[in-house]
This record gives C-alpha cells, sequence and structure tokens, in this order.
C-alpha cells in the first residue's frame, strides 16, 4: 500500500514539476506516468530521490522512455520532516540500461542518459546512437543542449563518430574523370614551372 501512494505521489509531483520547468507549456498537456518492478523514494532535509528499477517506462506528452533503472533527484517541497513531501525542481534524472527515448520524431539509444534540466542538457552515454528520419550520429558521448541548437558528438580510437545522411543530390562529379590530366599547372607568368629553361 505504501508503494502505491508513493507511486501516485510520484505521478502527480511530477507532472507538476514538468509543468512549472517547462514555460512555454501549452494547457493541454497530459500526465507523464512512470511505471517499474520496484520503487523507492528516499526524502532528505533538502532533496527528494526516486529510484526505479525494472521494466521502466516513462511516457509523457512529448516523450516516451524505456530503461531499465531510472534515478530521479529534485529539490524537496514543503515540511522537512515529511516522508511523502511535495517535489520543486528536477535537478536531475538518470536512466541506466538499455535506453530507448522517443521524442518529437527522434530515437535515442544508449546505455546511459543523464538529464539535467535546469541547464536543458543531456548526456547520453554508452554506444549512443540518435536516429531522425534516415539520418543517425552515433559515438561515444553525445550531448545535446536544449533550445540552442546544439549538439556535441565525441568519439574515441575505437568508437569514431559516425554519421549516416541519406543520399545527397548528384553534384556533378565524374569518378571516371582523370583529374591529372585536366589540370594544368602554371606558375604567375603564365608558365608551366615542371618545364626547366634552358639559357
Amino acid at each position: 500500500m505504501n508503494r502505491l501512494i508513493l507511486y501516485l505521489s510520484l505521478v502527480l509531483l511530477m507532472d507538476e514539476v514538468l509543468l512549472a520547468q517547462d514555460e512555454e507549456a501549452p494547457e493541454l498537456m497530459t500526465n507523464t506516468v512512470f511505471t517499474s518492478d520496484y520503487l523507492e523514494m528516499a526524502s532528505g532535509d533538502e532533496i527528494s530521490e526516486f529510484h526505479l528499477v525494472g521494466n521502466v517506462t516513462v511516457v509523457g506528452t512529448f516523450l516516451s522512455l524505456t530503461s531499465d533503472e531510472l534515478h530521479i533527484t529534485a529539490v524537496k517541497k514543503g515540511e522537512k520532516d515529511a516522508t511523502v513531501a511535495g517535489m520543486g525542481n528536477i535537478m536531475k534524472i538518470i536512466a541506466i540500461g538499455d535506453v530507448n527515448l522517443k521524442e518529437a520524431g527522434r530515437v535515442a539509444e544508449s546505455g546511459r542518459a543523464e538529464f539535467f534540466p535546469e541547464e536543458k542538457r543531456v548526456l547520453l552515454t554508452g554506444n549512443p546512437v540518435i536516429t531522425e528520419e534516415d539520418r543517425t550520429v552515433s559515438g561515444d558521448e553525445i550531448e545535446w543542449f536544449h533550445g540552442q541548437r546544439r549538439a556535441q558528438v565525441r568519439g574515441s580510437k575505437n568508437n569514431r563518430v559516425t554519421v549516416t545522411l541519406g543520399a545527397l543530390p548528384d553534384t556533378g562529379f565524374d569518378p571516371d574523370e582523370n583529374p591529372e590530366a585536366s589540370t594544368e599547372v602554371q606558375d604567375a607568368n603564365g608558365n608551366d614551372p615542371n618545364e626547366t629553361l634552358n639559357p
């Protein structure tokens, strides 16, 4: 029974937090629902932590996420002694194990995903791959910055950054053309520098 109360409190509080953190939230947003095999909540004087383990799913208005584990750290709101208190802004969310995130026409897959809502930043590690339509990007780490139209993809010697795009338009390149035959080299006076001049 206590777990059910914690679960319902988490669902209601997360919806409040997500709406409060999104300044341009539309009026018709749906609740964000978290499910898992196990939920543990720990509440300190300043922060509350939620640990969801086993077959974790998160479904909201603009995203869905699955993972093996999900850990949420948020600012505690309300009485310090309360076991189930209100939740302020989310400080950090960490998804671990077979992370699959679907949002706005893109899919991100990784071993680990760290969300920093106050910084509007997401860090994917553990062989991350992001797919959108016929485009993919992968590397050791993918970090994107929400609202800045900016991302960083870092690779390593064994896992280089790879970008796959759809077919590019014809640029007029002819692979059968011999580039040496059509290239003439001249110096500033119009002479071939490879020719030797006889005095």
